[in-house]
């Protein structure tokens, strides 16, 4: 399975691993899975940072891709062809988080399963986004 961690579940993969979901834990831990975050992730960890909306409990921005590549975690960068989806997307009245917006293009554009706890994020199932938590 090839795996797209949303920025909570990144977050909680580096600091607090108790905060996943048995399964998405499982699932990132799996040899088997390949899993990936996005270059999107990092801009929402540094723009909420900057404003005060985010405390990174000990973790630096700039140690969050080498502590995924020592897991095996690769990055993602976006894509004409994300931002592309991006524009054609719905917007769903309870959710239009940009940040969150991208990464469900990112999962639909390369045929990712999202590992996500945020509920809102099944609206776009319909869409064809396949979600694990």
């Amino acid at each position: 399975m090839k795996l797209l961690l949303d920025t909570c579940a990144l977050l909680w993969t580096m600091a607090d691993a108790s905060r996943l979901s048995d399964t998405a834990r499982m699932a990132i831990e799996d040899i088997d899975n390949e899993v990936m975050i996005s270059m999107v992730s990092l801009q929402e960890i540094a723009i909420k940072s900057a404003l005060g909306k985010l405390s990174m409990s000990g973790i630096a921005i700039a140690d969050i891709p080498v502590k995924c590549k020592r897991r095996g975690i690769s990055m993602l960068d976006l894509s004409a062809t994300d931002c592309e989806r991006y524009v054609s997307l719905p917007v769903l009245e309870n959710h239009r988080d940009p940040f969150d917006r991208f990464l469900v293009c990112q999962a639909l554009t390369r045929d990712l399963t999202l590992v996500s706890a945020d509920s809102k994020m099944s609206g776009y199932r319909k869409d064809g986004l396949s979600v694990l938590w």
